[in-house]
């Protein structure tokens, strides 16, 4: 097995372990979880809880440990978390493969003649989720609770799997708007919407780590990476990569194999059949 198939499957390997984890272990909180004695608070839940009720200065000093560990895996690993363990991130993902063996198509790619043109069609600014952020923000200063949690769909999982029947089915329906959005735009709700994302993406600005690095002067300007990431990353264009959730889709499925995996600006890996020509025009069309 080549190590693009190891990566994904690796990945697929993750996300089904904190699926299960996260449903059926983690009951009731994800925000707040314990591994091995050790607690882990997700920055978003952390920042409510600040904002909506303070924290007793005799909790304190573990409230911010266990925040500084979600804060430094972020730093570490930026946005890893969406790609590799997020339970909403893996429906999603599933329900994209899916659709995408129905033979549907979302409705911002129907009418694009190539893959470039897709990139151009989203209607969406993906800084829309910083808008949602800080409306979380203010409503947990309003209301004085953490009012996110009302509506994550994470916790919603979590909650759905041990509550009566009518109250999951209500509760419920909102994981079913935030899949059912991918019939608008793969990843919709992630790229726009999820004020976890929102903040995430802000910590990742410091994330020197690896990361998806462009051979240059082997890059077609092809702009399939557009596409071709989850987020829609203009991977050969792309400084600062705050948004990549290391999934590296890009790395997997460069039509040219132009990306390879940096570690602190070392090339991990690189395909030695970068100089392959394929017929990328023809499969632009068919897409």
């Amino acid at each position: 097995m080549n190590l693009k198939k190891l990566i994904q499957r690796l990945r697929h390997v993750s996300q089904a372990f904190f699926f299960i984890f996260f449903v059926f272990v983690v009951v009731g909180t994800v925000c707040s979880f314990i591994i091995g004695g050790f607690e882990i608070i997700e920055p978003l839940g952390a920042l409510q809880i600040l904002i909506a009720n303070g924290v007793p200065q005799t909790s304190l000093i573990i409230f911010i440990t266990a925040t500084a560990a979600f804060i430094t895996l972020t730093v570490i690993l930026g946005r890893a978390w969406c790609a590799w363990a997020c339970p909403i991130g893996t429906l999603t993902e599933f329900t994209e493969y899916l659709i995408i063996k129905r033979g549907f198509k979302p409705m911002v790619e129907r009418g694009s003649k190539t893959l470039a043109a897709v990139s151009k069609d989203r209607v969406w600014n993906k800084e829309v989720k910083y808008l949602t952020l800080g409306a979380v923000v203010l409503s947990s200063a309003l209301t004085r609770t953490p009012s996110w949690c009302s509506f994550c769909p994470i916790g919603t999982i979590c909650r759905g799997s041990v509550a009566g029947t009518l109250v999951a089915g209500a509760e419920m329906a909102v994981v079913g708007a935030v899949l059912a959005a991918n019939v608008y735009e793969k990843r919709f709700f992630c790229k726009y919407i999820c004020p976890v994302a929102g903040l995430l993406t802000l910590i990742s600005r410091v994330n020197l780590f690896i990361k998806p690095k462009v051979k240059r002067e082997e890059c077609r300007s092809c702009r399939a990476c557009a596409v071709i990431c989850p987020e829609g990353l203009m991977v050969c264009e792309e400084k600062t990569f705050a948004e990549c959730t290391k999934c590296f889709v890009c790395y997997s499925k460069c039509p040219y194999n132009v990306i390879s995996i940096s570690l602190i600006g070392r090339k991990i890996s690189y395909s030695p059949h970068h100089n392959r020509r394929k017929t990328f025009q023809t499969s632009c069309k068919r897409h």
